[in-house]
């Protein structure tokens, strides 16, 4: 049975908890490191590859390659559109604290591309090198002034409401 995913947590935090519940151990970032990510062929039972390493004095020697699936940023957000609140962001690295804020997430500079924000549409790309993010997804960035609301009585369609 598998433990459901804390989005809060850094990549390195995420996949060190796969490891250690898929092997009911403790490891650490003191423990083990782990190397670049490596997508898999198409087809394969997972989609990425990626060696963990002992880290010296950390009480364990060698490495070994794991298999596992990255949580796909288009899976994640999948309430389309995604709309971020936001005051002149310059790049996507400046929506990273407002996702995070919004959607309880621990996503952090390594995990997305960093680009040029130049219209109010922008794709956040994972970092290839993120070991729990991968894909993309599109985002349309709105002022504060003018992002989208919801009028409970109008979009949930409640007019009554008793004992209120």
């Amino acid at each position: 049975m598998s433990t459901p995913i804390n989005y809060s947590l850094s990549s390195l935090e995420i996949l060190l908890a796969v490891v250690n519940n898929a092997n009911g151990s403790t490891e650490t970032s003191s423990t083990v490191s782990f190397g670049n990510p490596q997508p898999m062929p198409a087809g394969s039972v997972r989609d990425t590859s990626v060696v963990v390493s002992a880290v010296a004095g950390g009480g364990r020697t060698g490495s070994v390659t794991i298999y596992y699936d990255r949580i796909n940023l288009n899976t994640l957000f999948s309430l389309q559109p995604l709309y971020v609140v936001a005051t002149s962001p310059q790049t996507t690295w400046d929506l990273i604290p407002i996702l995070n804020n919004v959607f309880g997430l621990g996503l952090q500079t390594t995990d997305i591309l960093q680009t040029n924000i130049t219209s109010n549409t922008v794709t956040l790309q994972a970092d290839p090198n993120s070991l729990a993010y991968e894909g993309s997804v599109a985002a349309t960035i709105v002022p504060p002034a003018t992002s989208p609301s919801i009028s409970f009585v109008t979009d949930v369609g409640v007019t009554n409401l008793i004992g209120i």
